[in-house]
């Protein structure tokens, strides 16, 4: 797996997710394809890079090793904060879970020796990935706990014939003028010789025709299909 940068079309790549936005809004009440098997697929890269942010609606799992008492599933309420047992409440949105998970341990330590706590996010509020390109359904796809990019595109139908499956993107909002490309080869995830990814809300997957030189062709051949200079 590669991760690039790239700002050389910055502009037209953060139009292109103020557009997902805005589908994503309209057509939240959706339904979405359900995929019945999902192929097993190598266990997908968790770093600290990839820890996910926050949102209202979220639902998480908070447990407690050896205070198993306190454990419970809150949700994120529209204020963006949380309630829990024995501590005031705390606000959740924007922060990652680590950041989270660090900001609770300080509270509790004044209630518990030590206190371990692990954050796991059950459910996304209501948030969608979109799959593009060589899929044989492209669509919005409502994002869950745990979605990989292979798992996104069986959802939409799997692989055309003409997909170049070595050469996957993923555009995804960085938070900054530069979007990050993520470029996977599904051939080798397949294989059990690469990684798959967990997607993140407003992910763009999308599956180039085969060949592709290099992420810059797309970005001048894909974005420009969408937005006319």
């Amino acid at each position: 797996m590669k991760t690039m940068k790239t700002g050389r079309h910055a502009y037209k790549v953060k139009v292109i997710f103020l557009i997902l936005f805005t589908f994503t809004a309209c057509t939240h009440n959706k339904k979405v394809s359900e995929l019945n098997t999902i192929p097993s697929t190598p266990q997908p890269s968790s770093t600290a890079e990839d820890d996910y942010v926050l949102h209202a609606g979220d639902k998480l799992e908070i447990k407690f090793y050896n205070v198993p008492e306190l454990d419970e599933e809150v949700n994120i309420r529209p204020d963006g904060k949380i309630s829990l047992q024995l501590i005031d409440d705390v606000k959740a949105v924007g922060l990652t879970t680590s950041e989270l998970d660090k900001i609770l341990t300080q509270k509790y330590a004044k209630n518990i020796k030590e206190p371990e706590i692990t954050i796991i996010v059950r459910t996304f509020s209501t948030q969608n990935v979109y799959i593009g390109g060589e899929v044989n359904s492209p669509q919005l796809i409502k994002l869950h706990e745990n979605l990989t990019a292979l798992q996104a595109i069986y959802m939409a139908e799997g692989f055309k014939e003409t997909g170049g499956l070595s050469n996957v993107l993923i555009l995804r909002n960085s938070g900054s003028q530069k979007p990050e490309i993520v470029k996977i080869d599904m051939k080798r995830v397949m294989k059990n010789k690469e990684k798959d990814v967990y997607l993140k809300p407003y992910d763009i997957v999308y599956v180039p025709k085969t060949p592709i030189a290099k992420a810059d062709k797309f970005v001048d051949q894909y974005i420009n299909q969408i937005i006319p200079r």
